[in-house]
């Protein structure tokens, strides 16, 4: 009898199943034909399970469903992890009041406090949080802005919209200046006109290789964005730039990937758009978080992406530390407490509570 452990090539344990039911046919005992046939049964069903290992491990944090599954199905599933069903792969469902961001990020230096957005990177290591994430960006630094145009754009794909293709096939979510800047909670105008257009550029440029415990990402590019459109990088954009003004962008289907399950976080609109610099970063990177633990400073200095010396780092996370704890802030992401000496620092959210 064939083994029964693990299977190292699908194909031929189906073969090797065929066999022995072919060969159990001639047996005159039907004791033993039913013993042979459920070991081919047992030898389908470890091939089907591996063929499924597979094709999660090669989606990474996306969930595969059939092809011929209802759109009820994916709308469950959508519920909480990323889902690709056929050539089409979704986001998870928008929430509303909130937008959706990876975790790795949230927890990283990749949209760092600091103000050195536009700086040339190539392989340039980002500081994240886990022994085992390592996260490379290649084109130039993004700040907490780029994030927030990013998480606007992402928000277009939560409505259902799938995401573009390995092949570039896709459809291009085209919206207007004006439109794009009630997205992410700002009154439009020149400034901010330009303000989007530079940060979808930036966006563009950005390369990123996300490596996880078990797989990786080589190329994962944040946003393209069709410079022929309006949108960023035209000229009557920054002659003459209007309201009406359209930009069409579009995100890759590799994105979904850093969508999987418990590796995305929901963050409130007010955490995503009402703040900016140092008070910008806490505010998301406390949204991913459940309980309060201990950081050193000096590791949440490298997460945060701050330039400053570490004794006015520490003057400024207690200053936006303090502004977080204000009525003002939304209650998904108001400070409750804080501790800090001059070594470490725990926080508390008012929800955890």
């Amino acid at each position: 009898m064939a083994r029964m452990h693990e299977v190292d090539d699908t194909q031929s344990c189906r073969e090797e199943a065929a066999a022995i039911r072919e060969g159990a046919l001639s047996c005159p005992s039907e004791a033993v034909r039913l013993r042979a046939n459920k070991g081919a049964d047992r030898l389908v069903a470890l091939a089907e399970s591996d063929e499924r290992k597979k094709r999660q491990a090669n989606a990474g944090g996306v969930f595969v469903l059939a092809e011929d599954a209802t759109n009820h199905a994916v709308s469950l599933e959508r519920r909480r992890r990323a889902v690709r069903r056929g050539s089409d792969v979704y986001l998870p469902t928008g929430h509303e009041g909130a937008v959706l961001l990876p975790n790795i990020f949230l927890r990283s230096a990749l949209f760092s406090a600091n103000n050195n957005v536009g700086e040339s990177l190539v392989d340039e290591l980002i500081a994240s949080l886990g022994a085992t994430t390592e996260l490379t960006l290649t084109g130039v630094r993004l700040g907490d802005y780029d994030r927030r145009v990013l998480a606007a754009c992402l928000q277009y794909y939560g409505a259902g919209v799938p995401l573009c293709t390995e092949g570039g096939e896709g459809q291009w979510i085209k919206v207007t200046y004006w439109e794009f800047s009630q997205s992410i909670r700002s009154s439009y105008g020149k400034n901010v006109h330009i303000a989007i257009r530079d940060s979808l550029s930036r966006l563009n440029k950005a390369q990123l290789r996300v490596r996880f415990e078990h797989w990786d990402i080589p190329q994962l590019r944040l946003l393209e964005v069709d410079v022929d459109d309006g949108g960023a990088g035209a000229e009557n954009s920054t002659l003459n730039p209007k309201g009406s003004d359209v930009v069409a962008f579009r995100i890759e289907a590799s994105m979904a990937k850093l969508f999987g399950l418990n590796a995305w976080t929901a963050v409130n609109v007010s955490a995503a758009h009402d703040y900016s610099g140092l008070t910008s970063w806490l505010a998301n990177f406390y949204s991913t978080h459940a309980k309060p633990y201990p950081l050193t400073l000096s590791y949440l200095y490298e997460l945060c992406g701050a330039v400053c010396f570490l004794p006015e780092f520490r003057r400024r996370l207690k200053n936006s530390l303090t502004r977080l704890q204000k009525d003002d802030v939304h209650e998904d992401c108001r400070v409750g407490c804080f501790e800090m000496d001059k070594t470490s620092v725990t926080v508390e959210l008012v929800r955890w509570g």
